[in-house]
């Protein structure tokens, strides 16, 4: 029927185990055995079976750090009574609490439940192989065969050997009187074995068994043991003979061997196997609130801090960053809400903020693979924290190779959200480069590589599940990609458009000022002159308030948070020359965050990029969000990442 562990517990899913005895990789889910005993003042959980390979002692002080911390509310106490006769952990709950919800919860977060995978590779003719258990057993067999044939080749030998000397033996006795004057006539032992040897036509071997056999072996109980060993070693050649080579018989063999085995090793099973895998689904309300402060980088480390690690380490600071990572952004955010961070593939994470892991602010962060398995090529390029999937809020996604869609935020919902999922179906080499949310009466805004936009209302993008690829965003002509789709909200007014080139000029923009086009299909305008002589890419753009901080990031050079003052904006209407390339006399500043050396100026002004092969590649926005901005942000959800609500 499946797997049976020594340490018992209930393994669930018949269709991994299938997978895994066919082809030799599969998964099942192995399940603590508990029951539940109303005591007088709380109900006791009685674990007295646990999962193959977990140490008791460390799931013991799992659970008890899951009471320590608050991190699910209900646990009076968790002990180890375990003896000889038996394991036993028991799990005190208060009576009135969600008994079957903690019970999720501890399953879920610690190894009372574990994931089992199933690899089997096996050196098959002296190479790696994964065998499924039809070959195992095939392999078995053949080598078993193979070791019974060549143990009875050698007993075979062994018996034919002796009783090559026992028939010598035999006819010394048969003729001891002749054998013994032989013997006494010769001057030594190698005369008296040629002289038998010639007279009774023996082997040297019989010869030297002969002369060296013992005078007691003459008496005449010994003469019928020669005579019996005889009998049973001709009875045993022939048996032998007739097993060697034979398949049938030796696979009889087989059998007679593998069944005495079973005998001498009776067991019972003791794992249960049940059919489906179960999803432990935990309800919030056993979740204990807490406000927390998290991060996010675009290789997707994650972490989770207490608001007292943040707040000490300085309200401005940011976490520790591994090299030629970006932050994506930062946010206070619940332990009951949930991030989605969507990658460049068209994926999205689904990630409950208290599965994080909880670090102090200043550390490094912690990879997603520990909860997700995701690919290391892909990147975050938006994040939010979701208090609440309502049915009346959409997101609008974008891709490189201009669709667009918009897709209900309810259909982002996941209860199993162990590997990406799909928000976007996207062409090959295509990529997601921005996700924002709409209010029902927003306006997007969609901008290419070359200085082009497009301004339209929500309205005119389709509503399309999570698995479609979207509609045309933009005219693009060829070689003209997206590099940025923003929304710009009705009560984000107080913001600036800015907008970055690869040779790091800088324009901002008043969004109003920019002309809405009545259709996605109609000829895009020109965000700022694109010349071919003094080409100046747009790398990205996004909206930010005064006190926004953001990354550039060079080719060559480390990346900079730059802070910038938009109190004095450029006119639209100014050419390339004088407004995209940022000079002495516009007033934008730069706070250095980093001891690094600054792209472009170490001034406080900022000029575009001194060399000519230094580009800029990127900028993201890193939002960090006040106390005193609570009320700016939208009812249903909170936002992390370069196209923030602002």
């Amino acid at each position: 029927p499946g797997p049976d562990l020594p340490t018992g517990a209930i393994i669930r899913g018949k269709e991994g185990i299938r997978s895994a005895f066919e082809t030799g990789s599969g998964s099942f889910q192995i399940i603590s055995k508990y029951k539940l005993e109303k005591q007088k003042n709380c109900t006791s959980m009685i674990i007295n079976e646990i999962p193959f390979e977990v140490v008791k002692s460390s799931l013991v002080a799992r659970i008890d750090k899951a009471r320590v911390d608050k991190e699910v509310e209900g646990i009076i106490e968790v002990r180890d009574e375990s003896d000889r006769f038996g394991l036993s952990i028991v799990i005190d709950m208060k009576n009135e609490a969600d008994h079957q919800n903690i019970i999720n919860y501890l399953m879920k977060k610690t190894d009372l439940a574990v994931r089992y995978s199933y690899n089997t590779v096996a050196i098959c003719n002296k190479i790696p192989v994964q065998l499924g258990l039809l070959q195992i057993l095939d392999y078995y067999i053949a080598h078993q065969i193979e070791v019974i044939d060549r143990r009875t080749a050698y007993d075979l030998k062994v018996s034919k050997d002796r009783l090559h000397i026992v028939e010598g033996l035999m006819i010394a006795v048969n003729n001891i009187k002749e054998v013994v004057d032989i013997i006494m006539k010769c001057k030594d032992k190698k005369e008296s074995k040629s002289r038998l040897m010639d007279r009774f036509n023996l082997t040297e071997t019989q010869a030297e068994a002969i002369v060296m056999l013992h005078l007691y072996r003459l008496s005449s109980t010994n003469i019928e043991d020669l005579q019996n060993e005889f009998n049973s070693l001709t009875k045993t050649v022939a048996s032998l003979q007739s097993l060697l080579h034979n398949d049938k018989k030796l696979r009889k063999k087989l059998c007679e061997e593998l069944e005495e085995v079973y005998k001498a090793h009776p067991s019972t099973r003791l794992s249960q196997i049940e059919d489906e895998l179960q999803e432990f689904v935990v309800e919030k309300k056993a979740i204990i609130k807490e406000e927390v402060r998290i991060s996010i980088t675009r290789d997707a480390y994650f972490k989770r801090s207490s608001l007292k690690s943040y707040v000490s380490s300085g309200e401005d600071s940011l976490p520790a960053i591994k090299g030629g990572d970006i932050f994506i952004g930062t946010s206070n955010a619940f332990t009951t809400d949930t991030i989605l961070a969507f990658t460049d593939k068209g994926n999205y994470l689904y990630i409950p903020v208290y599965e994080l892991v909880d670090n102090k602010w200043k550390d490094e962060g912690k990879h997603i693979s520990h909860l997700i398995n995701l690919s290391g090529d892909e990147k975050i390029v938006a994040a939010f924290i979701v208090d609440e999937f309502k049915d009346n809020v959409n997101l609008i996604l974008a891709s490189k190779f201009g669709n667009i869609k918009k897709t209900p935020l309810s259909d982002f919902v996941l209860i199993r959200y162990s590997k990406p999922a799909k928000a976007m179906n996207l062409l090959k080499d295509d990529a997601l480069i921005g996700v924002d949310y709409v209010d029902g009466d927003s306006k997007v805004v969609v901008m290419t590589n070359k200085g082009k936009y497009a301004m339209y209302h929500e309205n005119s993008v389709s509503l399309i599940g999570t698995k479609g690829a979207g509609i045309r965003a933009i005219a693009l002509k060829e070689s003209d990609e997206i590099v940025a789709g923003l929304v710009t909200v009705k009560r984000a007014n107080k913001s600036q458009l800015l907008a970055i080139t690869n040779k790091g000029g800088l324009k901002v923009f008043n969004p109003s000022n920019l002309v809405e086009l009545t259709s996605r299909t109609n000829k895009p305008n020109d965000l700022y002159k694109f010349y071919n002589v003094d080409a100046h890419y747009l790398v990205s753009a996004f909206l930010a308030t005064d006190d926004s901080k953001f990354f550039v990031l060079s080719n060559i050079r480390a990346a900079e948070i730059l802070d910038l003052d938009t109190s004095k904006t450029t006119p639209l209407g100014k050419s390339i020359k004088s407004s995209i390339l940022i000079n002495d006399k516009e007033d934008i500043r730069i706070i250095r965050t980093y001891d690094i050396p600054l792209i472009g100026s170490t001034t406080k002004t900022y000029k575009s990029v001194d060399k000519d092969e230094e580009k800029v590649v990127e900028t993201v926005v890193v939002k960090q969000e006040k106390e005193d901005k609570k009320e700016d942000k939208p009812e249903q959800l909170s936002f992390l990442d370069y196209i923030n609500d602002l």
